[in-house]
């Protein structure tokens, strides 16, 4: 265990609160100071600095956690009441992390195609539906976060490495269910599910390779579902599916 470990598990196991300003006072000092950063551009480029010590911070950090009745396990972020402005007294607000991404921005954008607007008024344009950033997160199966940070870099909703997060939950007949659970529910392929979500389509669509209902061929033999297929050839689900897709008049 290196110094800067020890020192934090000493700090995490002595002074939990204090850990967590601590935490907070990094991230805020790499953001301003740290050129490696990724958010460095809009922080420390555009002039914004940290003009608190730490123990200044840490202190300001307990004395807010304790006057707003925060527990340790809440997730909150330090807000600058003026973007233009720095961390200092005066300027910083401890909040929820929820309320902070649900900040409006005042821009308004184009977005991929798929996503059009974003205005003062917090609301989304989406496949002619109108959506809160927490909203369309949900719609989409990523985080509040990851949909924020899209929106303020002008990104297609659909451009990370994983388009639904683990555990995260998709809407479905009024109710929230996984991946998992859609996957056993529409018996088609994690990877089908995650495709449509990709692509802007719904999870059920009608008439798509794996829909329950539709059987497909897989070297010369019929099955029920491409897992059929896949458990019985023992072949790959994904070389299956590849395959189909092209091959889609295949599906019967």
């Amino acid at each position: 265990m290196t110094k800067t470990q020890k020192f934090r598990a000493k700090m995490l196991s002595e002074d939990p609160i204090g850990f967590k300003a601590y935490t907070a006072y990094r991230g805020a000092h790499q953001r301003c100071n740290n050129p490696k950063t990724h958010n460095y551009k809009w922080y420390g480029a555009k002039g914004v600095k940290l003009l608190l010590s730490k123990s200044e911070w840490v202190s300001w950090y307990k004395e807010q956690m304790a006057l707003k009745g925060f527990t340790l396990d809440a997730k909150l972020n330090v807000d600058r009441s003026s973007n233009t402005g720095n961390y200092e007294l005066g300027n910083i607000d401890l909040i929820l992390q929820k309320e902070n991404v649900a900040k409006s921005w005042t821009d308004t954008a184009s977005h991929g195609g798929s996503l059009n607007s974003y205005n003062k008024a917090k609301r989304i344009q989406y496949n002619g539906k109108s959506y809160t950033i927490s909203e369309l997160a949900l719609v989409i199966g990523i985080s509040e976060i990851a949909m924020h940070h899209r929106v303020r870099n002008n990104l297609n909703l659909f451009s990370s490495d994983r388009i639904v997060k683990l555990g995260a939950t998709i809407p479905y007949k009024g109710e929230l269910k996984t991946v998992a659970q859609l996957v056993k529910i529409l018996g088609v392929s994690e990877r089908a599910i995650r495709e449509r979500l990709k692509n802007g389509k719904p999870v059920d669509e009608k008439g798509v390779i794996g829909q329950p209902g539709k059987r497909i061929v897989w070297k010369g033999v019929e099955y029920a579902s491409i897992s059929e297929a896949a458990r019985q050839s023992k072949s790959s689900r994904t070389t299956i599916y590849d395959y189909l897709k092209v091959q889609n008049d295949k599906a019967i």
